[in-house]
């Protein structure tokens, strides 16, 4: 294995992990994957995949609260779901425990919808409650894909917002103070292959303790598949006069041995993109211990203070669930001086 940069560690602002889980399932009246998502609900909770993401902060007991199905706003999935969530914890349609510590409501958007999803909170009896949002209505397991990412996030980083009382709580995540890295637990782990238990799948999701352990930083990671990724020099974030440019040296390195594999540039979607830094690589392929120029770049009249972040993208071949088009990341970032 060739010598390689150490991954970052995810920052806490403040606010601890939510120290328990209970998940209430929330579907709308005609939603098409209703018993799906439902019997999602009660797999995750007892899952090894719940059991590796919050290894970090130890193990959390968790159980599947309840099924509630609503029903469907006049705005559909445009709907605001906070204000939909409040009104019916106050008419009683919604459970409240009478301690609602690690509460969770998880709402799949009625159809039709987009992609994606959010996490947020509410409040009631003066308590901030965190809920989720799952997109994807058109596939059942799209749909649980993101359900995933928003459960992890949600327990890691509950209340990220400005609060009533003006205070703000924040938890655990990358922020512009950690850049190159931006995003939460989900976010940075966006492309990395999924984890299939049972009958489900779910996304990787950063640790803090597998990123220390120098192997994949997103777990679960599918066993049997070495880790690989690059290493690059500079790693910090550079800033560059407008009409200038940097060399990148990329260098591949993986935990077990294995052939070449590919690299792709795309845009960091969680970051600032106040440019194009024209991303060029010398090659498309690299291997460990073999290197590859990235050159990055600040167009001229580009003004001072603005920033461009991308993400290198070392390429997995293999398929999960039929699905390919995943990779192992790293973040990098020009800025114009």
């Amino acid at each position: 294995m060739a010598s390689h940069l150490t991954f970052p560690q995810m920052p806490n602002h403040g606010v601890p992990s939510l120290p328990r889980l209970q998940l209430v399932t929330i579907t709308f009246e005609g939603y098409p994957y209703r018993a799906f998502v439902e019997s999602f609900g009660d797999f995750v909770v007892g899952s090894q995949w719940l059991k590796t993401i919050t290894q970090d902060y130890a193990p959390i007991a968790a159980t599947h609260l309840a099924k509630v199905v609503l029903p469907a706003p006049a705005q559909g999935a445009n709907a605001d779901f906070g204000a939909v969530l409040a009104a019916r914890l106050a008419d009683g349609s919604l459970p409240y425990p009478q301690d609602p510590a690690g509460l969770l409501y998880l709402v799949y958007a009625p159809s039709p919808c987009g992609g994606g999803g959010y996490h947020s909170w509410v409040t009631f009896q003066g308590n901030p409650l965190p809920f989720a949002v799952a997109f994807n209505c058109s596939e059942d397991k799209a749909a649980e894909g993101v359900a995933s990412h928003e459960i992890a996030e949600a327990l890691t980083d509950p209340f990220s917002a400005n609060l009533p009382d003006g205070g703000v709580a924040a938890g655990t995540f990358f922020d512009q103070t950690s850049a190159p890295w931006v995003g939460e637990v989900g976010d940075i782990c966006n492309f990395s292959p999924w984890w299939s238990e049972g009958a489900y799948r779910f996304l990787g999701i950063w640790s803090n303790a597998a990123a220390a352990d120098g192997g994949s930083p997103c777990v679960p990671y599918p066993s049997g598949l070495p880790y690989f990724n690059v290493s690059p020099s500079p790693a910090a974030p550079q800033t560059l006069a407008a009409g200038s440019s940097v060399n990148v040296t990329l260098t591949g390195w993986s935990n077990a041995p294995m052939g070449p594999w590919h690299l792709s540039i795309t845009p960091d979607n969680y970051a600032r993109q106040d440019f194009d830094a024209r991303p060029a690589l010398s090659s498309a392929s690299i291997g460990n211990g073999t290197t590859v120029t990235l050159t990055l770049q600040v167009p001229a009249g580009t003004p001072s203070g603005a920033q461009a972040t991308i993400r290198v993208h070392s390429g997995i071949d293999a398929q999960f669930d039929g699905v390919g088009g995943f990779s192992n990341d790293w973040s990098l970032q020009v800025s114009a001086r």
